[in-house]
């Protein structure tokens, strides 16, 4: 497996161009992106409805189960 690393811009349409060297042509590859800022990303308002979300724990440390109904214990 032969890797290239490159960097490069997404265009204003949003299309990604990459010039590959000739000797690759007609070679399967396995793409991965990495992006070097997620938040500039546009999402949907609706593409993570929990962002935001404030959650507290009035007793953080405390079992879920009262004692008395674990088994193990007896």
């Amino acid at each position: 497996m032969q890797t290239i690393q490159l960097t490069t811009q997404v265009g204003k349409d949003g299309i990604l161009q990459v010039k590959m060297p000739e000797n690759m042509s007609g070679q399967n590859l396995n793409v991965t992106l990495v992006f070097e800022s997620i938040s500039e990303l546009n999402y949907p308002e609706n593409a993570a409805p929990l962002k935001g979300t404030v959650i507290s724990y009035d007793e953080p440390f405390e079992s879920a189960i009262p004692l008395e109904d674990w088994d193990v214990l007896s």
